[in-house]
């Protein structure tokens, strides 16, 4: 919902986030037409196993949604 409430794409676009969240992050920026760029936030982001499990459950959501949409 972020992406799509940024609207019309303009130049570029920089993406903040952990490093287990940007790869997801910059897809659907690219879906929405974007040409984005991601940066890792700082130290100390959460790499337990709970997060990678969710975040793959996420990606295919996503992918899914994109692929209905």
């Amino acid at each position: 919902a972020s992406m799509k409430n940024l609207g019309a794409p303009a130049k570029g676009l920089v993406i903040v986030s952990q490093h287990w969240h940007l790869p997801r992050a910059i897809w659907l920026a690219q879906q929405e037409g974007w040409t984005a760029q991601g940066l890792v936030a700082g130290e100390g982001t959460p790499d337990g196993g709970e997060n990678i499990v969710r975040e793959h459950f996420v990606r295919m959501v996503n992918f899914w949604w994109r692929w209905i949409d």
